[in-house]
């Protein structure tokens, strides 16, 4: 058995694992990569928003469990990659200021927390304050240090702590530091420690301490940041006064100009580039020698107050305006922010000098050389901003087409550079380019047809020389030379003896079609719009769709890579697929055609192209992909792929047994119960966080693995008493799995008639039953004492069932409403379902009450409830009680018309209750007003837009007179 689940196990990690990982070159992550400009680096940025207590990120510190923890003024939060965690003194005892300032990790894996108002340690989920009675005279914490020695230093407002022999040492003026007003620590590498302040620098070594200002070549004394480097170099970070280096005993200020001469923050990554933040432009890379800045332009923030680059090899940067993270995707997206005038993009080429020329909608055009963006508009001759194709003819010519401003040239080598309009072409709307093996130049129009350009002389060719249309989008060339054409939805068609030729193929005939590209063998594949790609071979069209395998029907263009695959791109991503796999699909070698798709989830910010354009992609000399979007210009390196080989650290965060929150360390033990166990868990990862996957297992229960994809919950109902061992283990998003993963055992005791005891007992007091009196008086006296147990147990649980329903009407409260609604939520984000609210509320329920009583107010109540309650025929259904006289439906996985009708339903009912209500002004009976919102969430859609969406509804229902129902 337990061998045919290991071989199961390993063919579901295999599966997980996506093969074209395997066959590109890897590059390990262990740090940016610094050959990329900061702006290139995809930007992520956490707020309030995302679940951060408040904005300013103070402090910031990695654990070896692999979370991120932030230090705010509104509290800690631990961060997993997909929500925040919050500590504060509402839940946190111990914590008597919400002000974090410090945080670090010592070696046995506790974590230091500095506030505002005392020094904390939190240790297996459990907080330890300290305080005065420990020796630490001042409670508003600046700095935690851990030395090479792992001694804990602490920075404070009032002198310096260090941790000894389990009380602090207190180090200020009177011990020889230039200041008490300690800012920032470092190691000095020699068993020593720097000591950064407000009114200079302080070296302490075995208990004595050396100070540095201005009479020892300091050259600004407000220090507030410190870092020493792997080469042995000190770095000061000043206020105002820049930054400093500290080497073989002299202080040299930086050469280079950062972006402020306020540092606060400075750290050097794995691959020696250092890092400084500064109080204004949020960070700033020096690079041999050379700084960049990532400024309001970049990242949208300011003020960096920490960096720390984490174990996957991402960079964070806590500001006064929120958290950043810096990461290396996959794909780079060129954009307003990081070259482009505008963020759209419709054409993109590449010309025989290497340069990469970009068609904007609205920014002109655009030339990529060098690593620099140049922009060509009507200072260069270029009147329309709305670059729709580009081409290169033969004496290196570029010639563009814009939309609505006609064609234009630009001759090669000529300066200065300026466009020439050609006049006579057919139309303003230029859709397509091509020059061809002879030297012509075909132009495709919307509307007028196609234009050959030949020695300055212009042939038109329309309906009348037998293209289907006179919109031509797409243009090719074979390997005989022939023209072929794309036209909107008109299908395909070749020049042959001065004529067009229409394709006949099946499917294709009124089809969109958007490129033309011959592949190396001759061969010409074809993209659609919605109607498949197409292979032409010997003039024969084989046509594969999304049924074969593919991962759209549609294409804007089509590349031919070094490895004989064909990318492609669509409004949902990019995808390729390898020649010889669409080749055997059509001999009926393969049963489906393998194809490779990248979208949001694996690193592409925006999936949807701009539409069809003339080239709408291309592949460079060094082996680059480039696509179109309608937010940027998307570039992928194939030799460049970066794996995340970092496998997540998994942790089992919260075990529910029978409504009771458990410990998570150790082997829990559950008191006898129905057996219902839920368990929350999580794998700590910050890139990808959308592909990564789950599996568990039961052990004692589960026959096998169960794939959880990207679910991070597990639930299990009527568990018989025993021993059990919840196993989890988690792949990142490259597909690198964690297999040791995450346990927890934990015992579900029986009821005392379940046991085996109990039943000998039973035989044995049968067998004894005449003789033995005192034994059986005996007997019954434990058995009441057991039944007093259970007793206790029962009431525990009708207090725990209280607590999560309404005491009067028996349905949930708000407070379970509520958490429901968010679980929810969530899975419809996951699953992509459906979700319906139904609000209800008593019409002129306070004219109720106060003419006939609370008491027949508490029965009307009952009455509506029951009638609800009776409506609830689904397990997932809810109904709740949320206050007062109003009531919420949550109803999963049901669409508007359901609800409408489940609406309509409810009311019905309650009419035909026929509760008297003297005081109502338009019923003389109890009646209801409903409303009711459906929605299919996205995960930027707000939860609480969702509820208020459903009450609008029910207030719509008032305002047209009350005892009806309605949606939004």
């Amino acid at each position: 058995m337990k061998k045919t689940m290991h071989m199961t196990m390993n063919r579901f990690l295999r599966l997980a694992l996506p093969l074209w990982l395997l066959a590109a070159s890897q590059i390990h992550l262990l740090a940016l990569d610094p050959k990329l400009e900061l702006d290139e680096y995809t930007v992520e940025h956490y707020s309030t928003e995302n679940g951060l207590p408040q904005s300013s990120v103070l402090a910031m510190t990695q654990t070896r469990d692999g979370y991120l923890w932030l230090g705010t003024y509104e509290g800690l939060a631990r961060f997993d990659g997909l929500k925040f965690t919050v500590f504060d003194k509402s839940n946190t005892p111990e914590m008597e200021s919400n002000g974090i300032k410090a945080l670090a990790e010592d070696r046995e894996g506790r974590l230091w927390v500095g506030t505002t108002s005392g020094l904390l340690l939190y240790n297996q989920g459990h907080f330890q304050r300290f305080d005065k009675r420990q020796g630490l005279r001042s409670h508003f914490i600046l700095c935690l240090f851990l030395d090479s020695s792992g001694t804990l230093w602490v920075g404070t407002t009032g002198g310096l702590h260090r941790w000894d022999d389990n009380h602090f040492q207190k180090f200020t003026t009177a011990q020889g530091l230039s200041s008490n007003y300690i800012t920032s620590l470092a190691d000095d590498g020699s068993g020593g420690i720097w000591v950064g302040t407000g009114k200079g620098l302080n070296h302490f070594q075995n208990g004595k301490i050396e100070i540095f200002d201005a009479g020892r070549g300091l050259p600004h004394s407000d220090i507030r940041a410190l870092h020493l480097d792997r080469q042995g170099t000190l770095w000061i970070g000043t206020s105002g006064g820049g930054l400093i280096n500290f080497r073989a005993g002299r202080f040299e200020r930086l050469k280079e100009t950062l972006s402020s001469a306020d540092i606060r923050a400075i750290y050097q990554d794995r691959h020696g580039i250092m890092w400084i933040g500064t109080n204004q432009e949020p960070l700033n890379r020096l690079k041999d020698g050379r700084i960049s800045v990532m400024g309001q332009r970049l990242a949208g923030l300011m003020s960096a107050r920490v960096i720390l680059e984490d174990n996957e090899g991402s960079l964070w940067v806590g500001t006064r305006d929120g958290l950043i993270q810096l990461k290396d995707d996959k794909f780079i997206l060129y954009g307003a922010r990081n070259g482009l005038p505008v963020d759209p993009v419709r054409a993109v080429f590449e010309d025989r000098q290497g340069n990469i020329w970009v068609g904007t909608v609205g920014g002109g055009l655009v030339r990529f050389q060098n690593g620099e963006w140049k922009t060509y508009n009507q200072n260069q001759g270029l009147f329309s901003d709305h670059v729709w194709s580009i081409a290169q003819a033969q004496d290196n010519a570029l010639w563009v087409g814009t939309y609505g401003g006609g064609l234009f040239r630009l001759p090669a080598g000529k300066k200065p550079e300026v466009f020439t309009r050609i006049k006579g072409v057919a139309s303003d709307i230029i859709r397509a380019l091509l020059a061809d093996s002879s030297g012509r130049i075909w132009v495709g129009t919307n509307g007028g047809g196609l234009d050959c350009i030949e020695k300055g002389r212009i042939t038109n060719f329309n309906t009348s020389h037998g293209l289907p249309n006179n919109y031509i989008y797409a243009l090719g060339e074979d390997k005989k030379g022939r023209i072929w054409v794309g036209a909107y939805n008109g299908g395909l068609a070749v020049l042959e003896q001065g004529r067009f030729r229409k394709l006949v193929a099946k499917d294709i005939a009124d089809q969109p079609v958007w490129v033309i590209h011959t592949d190396r063998d001759g061969d010409l594949w074809v993209g659609t719009d919605h109607a498949g790609l197409l292979w032409i071979h010997d003039e024969q069209v084989v046509r594969f769709s999304s049924r074969d395998g593919l991962y759209s029907d549609q294409a804007f263009q089509i590349l031919e890579d070094r490895r004989d695959r064909l990318w492609m791109n669509c409004n949902k991503g990019i995808y390729h697929v390898a020649k010889k796999d669409l080749i055997a699909y059509a001999a009926g070698k393969l049963s489906r055609i393998p194809c490779v798709s990248f979208g949001k989830s694996e690193g592409i910010k925006v999936t949807e192209s701009s539409g069809p354009a003339q080239p709408a992609g291309c592949i460079d000399r060094q082996g680059r992909i480039w696509f179109p979007t309608i937010r940027g210009l998307t570039m992928f390196d194939p030799d460049r792929l970066r794996i995340n080989q970092v496998e997540p650290p998994l942790v089992i965060e919260k075990v529910v047994i029978n409504d009771r929150d458990l410990t998570t360390s150790g082997t829990v033990t559950a008191p006898p119960g129905k057996g219902n166990i839920e368990i929350d868990y999580t794998a700590i990862s910050f890139l990808q966080v959308d592909k990564m996957q789950f599996a568990y297992r039961l052990e004692g229960f589960d026959q096998d693995w169960i794939q959880a994809a990207n679910r991070r919950s597990a639930f299990y109902t009527n568990l018989p008493p025993g021993s059990y061992t919840f196993r989890v283990i988690a792949g990142n998003g490259d597909g690198i799995w964690n297999r040791n993963g995450a346990a927890l055992t934990f015992n579900l005791r029986p009821y005392f008639h379940q046991t085996a005891w109990f039943r000998w007992l039973f035989i044995l007091s049968g067998i004894l039953l005449v003789a033995a009196l005192f034994f059986l008086a005996l007997h019954r006296a434990k058995v009441r004492e057991r039944k007093l147990e259970n007793l206790v147990n029962e009431r525990t649980v009708q207090l725990q069932h209280l607590a999560r329903y309404d005491g009067l009407t028996d349905l949930a409260n708000h407070r379970t409403f509520y958490e429901i609604f968010q679980k929810e939520w969530a899975v419809a984000v996951r699953e992509k379902k459906l979700l319906s609210l139904i609000a209800v509320d008593i019409d002129f329920f306070k004219p109720y009450n106060d003419s006939l009583g609370h008491q027949e107010g508490d029965e009307c109540l009952r009455k509506v409830a029951q009638v609800i309650r009776a409506h609830i025929k689904r397990p997932a259904d809810l109904a709740a009680r949320t206050g007062g006289d109003e009531f919420f439906l949550l109803l999963p996985g049901t669409g508007n018309d359901g609800a409408l009708a489940m609406a309509e339903s409810i009311r019905t009912a309650i009419a035909h209750l026929a509760i008297p209500h003297p005081a109502s002004p338009i019923a003389a009976v109890v009646t209801v007003s409903l409303g009711m919102a459906t929605t299919m969430p996205t995960p930027e859609a707000e939860a609480n837009l969702f509820i208020s969406r459903a009450d609008h509804a029910l207030y719509q229902s008032k305002r047209q007179g009350r005892n009806r129902s309605g949606g939004d």
